[in-house]
């Protein structure tokens, strides 16, 4: 098994701290850890800088990064694969992912980037299987907002607080992105960044809060979603395991044509909340086998647009029998979910098993091998 677990967010965020944190966890529970330091502070350090007497600006400068972060990581994943071969278990720990790097530029430069080093960046936002955003100090933690301990770092805390929008909007296409915020003392949100990457290994500490509400489809306006929206299909078919207690799901997503395959295990509960016990992703041979072996119990298939409010991943899915549904994934335990303009709820179905999407598989499904 080899991990790939990115730590994004704002200035100050923690992050140093959570990757420490991190490594020690996984040492101590017998993974070998590769930790992948950032490249921009490391280029900076060495005198590779967008600023100064000697500095090198913009697309030229994001170019030079993302070059050594591609070429770097390439040799973290060939030791990995190394390891491995050993029968160990492998953590990748990132420093930031190479999608950071769109946060710095405008659009046009980033495309143009993107098309002269032939790169798709649907395959940059999945290389990873967890990306955790962790909220800027700068907001909601201000008199812990520091420079001190980065001598790379230079932005006001109204210049961290925008970076870290624009850091969080970048990742918004991953299927696998929590964000940590800072509603709770920092040694907590460290503690919820180790939570998030137990679920991903199969450590069962995390329990989903997610919300899920049925709307009316008749009404939805999706040009108020048109600048922040990603759109992707997906097909999920369900294996018919003796075990009722497990929820085990293989899913084809579909971006711009590309395909992303993956595994998820998930615990039922009898609240109808799910505790994740495991998230893989997979070849496409491995996804074809389990459609070819199965057994399957059912199928659905649906349109998804994902959209970020404020620091709230929201997601809209409509499937092919009508039915509309709006998943909400609250940043905190309390945090109070706001519907998004243009959304009429009809009933709110978090606890409803009958909305839960095995069930919808068996009800409406269609299995197509």
């Amino acid at each position: 098994m080899i991990r790939k677990i990115v730590l994004t967010g704002g200035p100050c965020a923690g992050k140093s701290t959570a990757l420490s944190k991190l490594e020690s966890e996984f040492l101590e529970r017998g993974f070998a850890v590769l930790v992948v330091p950032e490249s921009a502070t490391e280029l900076i350090q060495g005198g590779v800088r967008p600023f100064g007497n000697q500095a090198i600006y913009g697309v030229d400068f994001q170019k030079i990064i993302l070059d050594y972060q591609l070429n770097k990581e390439k040799s973290y994943n060939q030791a990995a694969k190394f390891l491995e071969a050993t029968g160990r278990d492998v953590i990748i720990l990132h420093d930031r992912g190479v999608m950071d790097n769109k946060a710095y530029l405008d659009l046009t430069d980033w495309n143009h980037m993107l098309h002269e080093k032939s790169l798709f960046e649907t395959d940059l936002v999945e290389r990873y299987d967890l990306v955790i955003h962790m909220v800027t100090a700068a907001l909601g933690k201000e008199a812990a907002y520091t420079l001190a301990n980065n001598g790379a770092r230079t932005e006001t805390k109204e210049e961290a607080i925008e970076l870290d929008g624009r850091t969080l909007s970048v990742w918004s296409l991953h299927s696998n992105l929590k964000v940590i915020d800072n509603s709770c003392e920092f040694e907590e949100k460290v503690e919820n960044v180790l939570n998030e990457c137990l679920a991903l290994i199969g450590e069962r500490t995390s329990i989903r809060e997610q919300r899920k509400f049925v709307v009316d489809p008749n009404v939805i306006n999706l040009d108020l979603w048109k600048d922040c929206r990603s759109k992707s299909v997906i097909e999920q078919f369900y294996l018919d395991y003796p075990n009722n207690s497990y929820e085990y799901r293989i899913r084809d997503r579909e971006i711009d044509g590309n395909h992303y395959y993956s595994m998820t295990v998930q615990e039922k509960l009898e609240d109808g909340r799910s505790i994740l016990v495991q998230k893989r992703k997979l070849s496409q041979k491995e996804y074809l086998h389990f459609l070819k072996n199965g057994p399957i119990s059912g199928s659905i298939k649906k349109t998804r647009y994902t959209c970020l409010q404020g620091k709230e991943q929201i997601r809209l899915d409509l499937f092919e029998s009508g039915l509309t549904l709006l998943e909400v994934e609250p940043i905190s335990k309390n945090h109070k979910i706001e519907i998004p303009n243009g959304i009429i709820v009809l009933e709110d179905v978090s606890r409803n098993k009958n909305y839960q999407n095995k069930r919808l598989a068996k009800t409406m499904g269609k299995i197509a091998i």
